[in-house]
């Protein structure tokens, strides 16, 4: 099995921090998501396993603000097969979400059970990093 981790050139910070790592990765300009997982078949035909959005808690409350947030969920909940899980990581403090933490909660709540996408809370880019390996570590086990 081929599995093929792709980071968007934008991210910068992540990507510089991918130094040690036990997985390959490429990077490119993704359409939609930050880091998609994929499988290649035996045809040779890919296929998206995985679609992750990162958030820091300081971007995911400017987003919502300036409506980035609803425009870029919608595009992963209405671009992407049924069959690809996705998953929000929202990445450091949530001392940093500018807005009231009923906004937060809801925003939550909503992506999660409106929107069936997941929420990975994450301490800081390493833990971001440490989860996309143990995704691509047991990938076979969701495919």
């Amino acid at each position: 099995m081929t599995i093929i981790c792709k980071i968007d050139n934008r991210e910068r910070d992540l990507i510089q921090s991918l130094h040690n790592i036990p997985f390959n990765y490429m990077t490119s300009n993704l359409d939609i998501g930050d880091i998609q997982i994929d499988h290649i078949d035996n045809d040779n035909v890919i296929h998206n396993l995985v679609t992750i959005e990162r958030k820091t808690y300081d971007d995911l409350s400017t987003s919502i603000k300036d409506g980035r947030y609803k425009e870029q969920k919608n595009r992963i909940l209405n671009s992407i097969s049924n069959n690809t899980r996705k998953i929000y990581v929202l990445e450091g403090n949530n001392n940093d979400f500018k807005l009231s933490k009923n906004v937060l909660d809801g925003t939550v709540i909503n992506t999660i059970v409106r929107d069936d996408i997941h929420i990975f809370i994450s301490k800081n880019i390493n833990d971001t990093i440490n989860f996309i390996n143990n995704i691509i570590k047991n990938i076979d086990k969701y495919k």
